[in-house]
């Protein structure tokens, strides 16, 4: 057996798939193009594919990572010839071994984070160093019990900058904690910051692209190639 490790897209319309459509759509192109699956036992067998720290729904993604168990190694052209519905290209892919599993090796992702509000901010820049260089950022999510807890966010941000900015619209380029010991969903960070600017949260437009995943040592878990 053998360990396939593929980055891939996942934007327009296909942002819009949840988690279990997703490896389904990847289970039925595999089986379509033949790829030499490894099935689990008992009475629902299915392939063993792994997938690092899902996206929220409506989120896209320029590099994400996936994980497939193969009975025997298939030529990476091949696997890179792999045709997908628009919106999901693989990007590159080689084998892997490793101990650990994908999502244990990830320590934080990098965004690209769109906002569009109705009012503009005044001197955002200053607002958002003066937010940043707070002893703490405070926010409050629910537990699996349904219980609101607070965190705080503050070593959930690695780095931050807002790279464009113009009237009621702005860029934010970011990397925050994604890992099993912390993961601040980057939305919940942008309405943290409209908070403590007095902006109503709910009424701006945030739009959510993934542009890489770093191990602890901020080292990509796949070399960036494209």
């Amino acid at each position: 057996m053998v360990t396939l490790r593929i980055r891939y897209t996942k934007t327009h319309y296909m942002k819009y798939l949840g988690h279990l459509e997703l490896m389904k759509l990847f289970e039925r192109v595999f089986r379509r193009h033949q790829y030499p699956l490894k099935f689990s036992e008992g009475f629902n067998p299915h392939p063993k594919m792994t997938f690092a720290s899902p996206l929220s729904v409506g989120y896209a993604t320029k590099g994400d990572l996936m994980e497939v168990i193969l009975t025997e190694e298939m030529p990476l052209e091949k696997v890179l010839a792999t045709v997908f519905p628009e919106g999901i290209e693989l990007l590159d892919a080689k084998y892997v071994e490793s101990k650990t599993s994908l999502m244990a090796g990830i320590d934080s992702s990098e965004y690209l984070i769109n906002v569009e509000l109705q009012t503009p901010i005044s001197d955002l820049e200053g607002q958002f160093e003066h937010f940043l260089s707070q002893d703490s950022i405070i926010y409050e999510k629910k537990n699996k019990r349904g219980q609101m807890r607070t965190i705080d966010a503050k070593a959930q941000i690695y780095k931050a900058k807002i790279i464009y900015e113009e009237s009621c619209e702005f860029t934010l380029r970011c990397t925050l904690k994604t890992s099993s010991q912390g993961n601040l969903n980057p939305e919940t960070f942008v309405k943290a910051f409209l908070k403590f600017c007095r902006q109503p949260e709910d009424s701006a437009v945030i739009l959510v692209e993934r542009l890489a995943m770093f191990d602890i040592a901020h080292e990509p878990l796949f070399e960036l190639t494209k």
